[in-house]
């Protein structure tokens, strides 16, 4: 972009600098206060609860390192990134989808799930995580992979002639076939996993969170355990179209314990107004 703008404002004396300046001010300022909220969020969530009678001074110089940390931590992940191969588009959003698919699954698996304990979500979640860090670095550092074609190569099966002679300007020209050796790769094993497009991590984490955390929410099952304040009935309106059998296995899970929920917090209220 630099570039495209120089030649641009070539005749604009100073448009070029300014242009540069105010690109680089825009990147600056987003990186300060991703640091800055970096830091924050680490001296509270960390260390102010290790460090209950710590003074003002000390939660500054906290900060202030772990900002320094946390740069020279983007200083080498972008020298990294400098040295893969693909995209950084796609190296980013493979990243990110790591953390936010299985995020997005921990939201939807305890709004969803009435039986969801935090065991369930605990461990669906670190599986997820592990899981699609582990299909992320595996596409991007693995060495036996194929490389991706940006475009599949024409078709040649619907040219019904291959050798022409064409007079035009009195000049002859003569066309032949030309065979070219393309290379065939197989991919086997582990490559298959690692050959899933990166936009596929986010719903994958979001199904294991989900596989993950029923399987160990129903082993650690315990009865009113759930707040229906934060659940979204989708079974008790799903129920209606499922076979009977299954109708008396969500309700004795999920349907009556919010039921029951609902009726205590009815009688704690009655309670309070009287």
């Amino acid at each position: 972009m630099p570039y495209y703008m120089l030649m641009l404002f070539q005749n604009w004396r100073g448009m070029p600098g300014l242009f540069v300046a105010a690109l680089f001010s825009a990147c600056l300022s987003t990186m300060s206060s991703g640091l800055s909220s970096l830091s924050t969020i680490t001296w509270v969530d960390i260390f102010k609860p290790m460090l209950k009678s710590a003074s003002e001074t000390k939660a500054t110089f906290v900060c202030k390192a772990s900002v320094v940390i946390y740069g020279l931590m983007s200083l080498g992940v972008a020298a990294l990134v400098s040295n893969i191969g693909g995209t950084l588009t796609q190296i980013g959003d493979s990243l990110v989808s790591s953390f936010s698919g299985p995020l997005t699954g921990l939201i939807l698996f305890g709004s969803l799930c009435p039986w969801a304990n935090k065991k369930g979500a605990l461990a669906g979640t670190l599986c997820a995580i592990v899981i699609t860090l582990w299909l992320a670095f595996g596409s991007i550092f693995s060495s036996t992979l194929p490389p991706t074609p940006y475009l599949p190569p024409a078709p040649t099966d619907q040219c019904p002639v291959t050798n022409i002679s064409i007079l035009f300007m009195s000049h002859n020209v003569t066309t032949a076939e030309m065979v070219t050796n393309t290379t065939k790769y197989s991919i086997h094993g582990i490559q298959k996993l690692y050959s899933l497009s990166y936009t596929m991590n986010a719903p994958i984490a979001i199904l294991i969170v989900f596989v993950v955390g029923i399987i160990v929410s129903l082993i650690f099952y315990k009865p009113h355990e759930v707040n229906p304040k934060y659940i979204v009935p989708v079974c008790e309106k799903v129920c209606c179209c499922l076979p009977s059998c299954a109708q008396k296995k969500f309700r004795s899970r999920a349907i009556s314990t919010l039921k029951d929920e609902e009726e205590n917090m009815e009688l704690d209220s009655k309670l309070d107004r009287t």
